[in-house]
Formats: structure tokens, C-alpha cells, sequence
């Protein structure tokens, strides 16, 4: 225990360092309550003097002019501190190279060491002023704490001209990333802090739409944790490849859903832009089954023009595509590494055994993944709430009052590590028939609805399933102004692992 102690106060100290040294907003809110004997290794004691100062003479981060700094008064350093702290900058500068903080969760980190460094140097000192007779030190070291305690609390004045600016300047740094189009202008933003749950029927696709949120926060550079608490390892790594190859399981013909014009499926469309000359169907006659018609091409020119969209009734037609490829390792692996070249490696996943997993674990998990890897989520992907494990200290409540809390400690968890949480929601029976979701078919405890943030409902008749249609809807939002039956079409094909691959705004009837 003392050993693994030694290293998590070593881990945090260089986390500390390399936020002071690279981020500025970061030096502004830990520059006051720092102290360089808070720190216990000598070599970062003496890259914090060398940080704190440049700060406190330009009000800016180091940065790069930190080697400077170190090529400079490394000629001032005893022979022995030299080559440690040599080292040390090797180290510091390999680790700000392949990690990204989340700088939020790091201050609240760095404020729990102070607190702890400053009350065992405050204890070393009373012990030792009382060993010595010298009481009224002792009391005065006590009476002194009270001035540092001051500089770390998470008390605010929000009346202050400083918090003002600082609330101002900040406005859009717990942003994390958007759905492209029309999802994207439905949901908003997607920001730290916040839990968001998507709910459905069972085996209507949420687990694949968690997933789909998943890759929207990694096409956007956010480092992601997933948890999965029912599929094992082979089959998770499958549906991700999937996802992000677009390869089939097995090679062969694929018919795949596109976005059509009923104009253009009748042949009403006099449009110069058109994209065919033939239709498929006499005006009033229903969608016929699908099948390879010659000359004809699905048209969405007026979809895309602001000025033509009164033109276009929106409809679904199709594309046969006789080559796609299955997944081989070889391929798979080829294609992965284009990801991550382009995207970054920011994907971490654990598959629990099902039904096994409590809050606790995932906790502990995350704390190991930090600590072992450098890898600090800015997302957490739980798949699902509901069957988490709740852990000791729920013998007593209720089968919903367990759920109110499983739920209330996923909400603690995003504020706490300053994240976004995901997870979905499985709807009450009485769901399974309607056309789309609403607030009452919460299944179990209607107080969900007051921990989440952005809650998304799946809606999707038989019909449309068949079709690969989705509709997304909006079922409730902490933040923004929302109206009820507004939907989002999307086109899918799971297949290929595709839960969207064209979205639209959905007709309104």
C-alpha cells in the first residue's frame, strides 16, 4: 500500500506539472493555492518554482519556453538534481505528447492532493512545535491553515466581476461534440457534466445507437470509456469493427436504404437537376417492394437547397451493392489503423461478466485505466444502468428505490469526473406498440427523468424496421427548449454496423 501510494502522489505530481506547463487557464485557478513544498519529489519541486514563476512574471503558461528555462538553470543545479530533473523534463514531455487531460477533473484532482499535502505538513508541524514546548507555534499553524483551506474551496461569489468573465470566457469549454446534420441540430450540443440515456423497447437498437454516440465523441477527438455490462469481449470488438469499417460479416450483396423524392419515385419531377427520367410508381399507387429498375436513380438535389425543399416529399428507396467485404483481421486491421492515425487512439472498453459489475467497479476501473495508462476519459459509455449490480448499502430500498439511486450515481459520476455520461433505457411494455416514446414510458421509476440531461427516445414500427428507418425524438432536456413529436429520420443498416447512415428531418403527419 505505501509503494502504490508513492506512485499515485508521483502520477498526480507530473499530471500537475504538465497542466501548469501547457494550459494557462489550468495555471490561473492552481497558481494561488500551489506550494512548491506541496510537492514531494525534488525534481518537481523545482519544475513547479520555474512554472509558478514564469506565471507570476507574464501571467502566461510556460509552454514550450519551459526547455528554456531548463537549458538555462540547469548550470545552477547540483550535478545529481540536474540529471534527475533532466530526466524527469524527458518524461514530462513524452507524457504531454500522448495524453490529453480533462483539465476540469485534473484541477478538482490537484485540489484533493493540496488538501492532503497541506494537512500533513500542517500535522508534521504541530507534532513537532508541541515535542519541542513550543505551543503557542503549534496554535499558530492551526490558526494559519485557515488561510490556505480558503484558497482551495469550491465556494464562489457568482456576483464577482471575476467569476463573470471567467463564466463568460468559458462558455463553451465543457462542449464536447454534435450529431452532423439534422440530429445533430435536434440534440444541440453535447456537453460535460451532462447524462444522456436513450430509451426504447427491448431489441429496438439502443445498445447500437450507445455505440453510435460513442463514435460521434471519438470523430471528434474525445477519449472514451466503455463499459458493457451484458455483450463479452468478441462481441463488442465486432460490433465496434463493424462500425467504424463498415464491413459486413459476411462478404456478399447488401441492399442498403437511401433517401428518394416521392416526385421523383412518380415521375412529377419536371427539374432540369433531376437525377432520373423514370419513376417507379403511378402517383396514389403504394411503395412497391424493391427491385432493380432500369435508368432510374434516387434524387434528393431539392433535400439540399434551402430554397428547393418545398419541392421535395420526402421517401425511402434503395441501393444494391454486390461487393462488399466481410471482416478478415487483415482487413480489419488495416482499416483500424487509418482510424486511429486520423482520429486518434481514445478508445477504451471493459465487458464485465453479465449482471456482475457495480458502480463501484466501473470507478475503481477508471481509476486504474488512469493511473496505469494516462487515459482520462471526456465520455463514459455504460450499456446499461438498469442492470448494474447496486452494491452494499442498498439491502433496504425498494426495486425502484434502487433504481432512483443506480441512476443518481450516474448523474454524480459525470459532475464528479467532469464528463459526459451515456447510457440507455429500456421502456415499459406498454411502449412496444405506439408509433413514438413518450415521458410516461420511463419503465420503473418516472424519477430518471429528473437526473437526465438529454434523454432520446428510438421510435420504429415493424414497417420501418423493415425498411431500415429509425425516427429519434427528443423526450426530454434539462437545457434546451424542445417540442414534443418533432423526430429525426434516420436510414440504417446493421449489417454493416451502420445505426445512421443518412439522417433527415422526419415528415410531420
Amino acid at each position: 500500500m505505501i509503494i502504490k501510494r508513492r506512485l499515485v502522489s508521483a502520477d498526480i505530481e507530473r499530471k500537475i506539472l504538465i497542466g501548469l506547463i501547457s494550459s494557462e487557464s489550468f495555471c490561473k485557478q492552481i497558481y494561488r493555492m500551489a506550494k512548491k513544498e506541496y510537492f514531494k519529489s525534488t525534481a518537481s519541486k523545482i519544475v513547479f518554482g520555474w512554472a509558478s514563476d514564469f506565471y507570476g512574471r507574464y501571467q502566461e503558461c510556460p509552454g514550450a519556453c519551459i526547455q528554456d528555462i531548463y537549458n538555462v538553470e540547469k548550470t545552477r543545479l547540483k550535478d545529481a538534481d540536474a540529471d534527475i530533473v533532466g530526466q524527469f523534463m524527458d518524461d514530462l514531455s513524452k507524457e504531454y505528447e500522448q495524453t490529453v487531460y480533462n483539465e476540469q477533473y485534473l484541477l478538482d484532482q490537484a485540489k484533493i492532493y493540496f488538501r492532503e499535502r497541506s494537512l500533513t505538513l500542517l500535522s508534521e508541524e504541530i507534532v513537532g512545535n508541541i515535542a519541542k514546548g513550543r505551543l503557542q507555534l503549534a496554535e499558530d499553524a492551526v490558526y494559519g491553515y485557515g488561510k490556505v483551506s480558503q484558497q482551495m474551496t469550491n465556494w464562489f461569489n457568482p456576483l464577482s466581476p471575476e467569476n463573470i468573465i471567467e463564466i463568460f470566457d468559458d462558455d463553451d469549454s465543457d462542449r464536447l461534440f454534435k450529431f452532423d446534420g439534422p440530429l445533430g441540430d435536434m440534440c444541440g450540443w453535447l456537453e460535460r457534466d451532462w447524462l444522456i440515456a436513450i430509451m426504447a423497447p427491448m431489441k429496438r437498437g439502443k445498445s447500437w445507437w450507445l455505440q453510435e454516440l460513442a463514435v460521434a465523441g471519438l470523430l471528434s477527438g474525445v477519449k472514451v470509456s466503455y463499459f458493457s455490462l451484458e455483450m463479452n469481449k468478441k462481441a463488442v470488438s465486432k460490433r465496434i469493427y463493424k462500425r467504424l469499417t463498415a464491413l459486413a460479416s459476411n462478404a456478399g450483396e447488401h441492399i442498403f436504404p437511401v433517401f428518394d423524392c416521392s416526385r421523383n419515385q412518380t415521375n412529377l419531377c419536371r427539374k432540369k437537376q433531376r437525377a432520373c427520367y423514370v419513376g417507379i410508381k403511378d402517383p396514389g399507387e403504394e411503395q412497391p417492394e424493391f427491385y432493380d429498375v432500369i435508368g432510374y436513380k434516387p434524387c434528393t438535389y431539392c433535400m439540399n437547397y434551402e430554397e428547393e425543399k418545398e419541392n421535395y416529399i420526402q421517401a425511402v428507396w434503395y441501393k444494391r451493392f454486390s461487393q462488399v467485404e466481410g471482416m478478415t483481421s487483415e482487413m480489419v486491421t488495416k482499416k483500424i489503423k487509418n482510424f486511429q492515425l486520423q482520429f486518434g487512439d481514445n478508445l477504451r472498453v471493459m465487458a464485465y461478466p453479465a449482471f456482475s459489475a457495480s458502480f463501484d467497479d466501473i470507478e475503481s476501473d477508471l481509476d486504474l485505466l488512469d493511473f496505469q495508462e494516462g487515459f482520462c476519459p471526456g465520455m463514459i459509455c455504460i450499456d446499461y444502468f438498469d442492470i448494474l449490480n447496486p452494491g452494499s448499502g442498498t439491502g433496504n430500498f425498494s426495486e425502484r428505490g434502487t433504481a432512483d439511486y443506480i441512476w443518481k450515481r450516474g448523474k454524480n459520476l459525470a459532475a464528479k469526473r467532469h464528463v459526459l455520461v451515456a447510457t440507455v433505457l429500456q421502456s415499459n411494455r406498454s411502449s412496444i406498440p405506439k408509433k413514438s416514446i413518450e415521458q410516461e414510458d420511463v419503465s420503473e421509476d418516472i424519477r430518471k427523468l429528473a437526473h437526465v440531461d438529454l434523454l432520446l427516445g428510438l421510435n420504429q414500427t415493424k414497417d420501418e424496421k423493415d425498411k431500415g428507418i429509425m425516427r429519434i425524438g427528443v423526450v426530454a432536456h434539462r437545457h434546451e427548449e424542445f417540442k414534443f413529436g418533432g423526430e429525426v429520420m434516420a436510414l440504417q443498416s446493421l449489417n454493416i454496423g451502420q445505426p445512421c447512415l443518412f439522417s433527415g428531418w422526419a415528415p410531420k403527419e
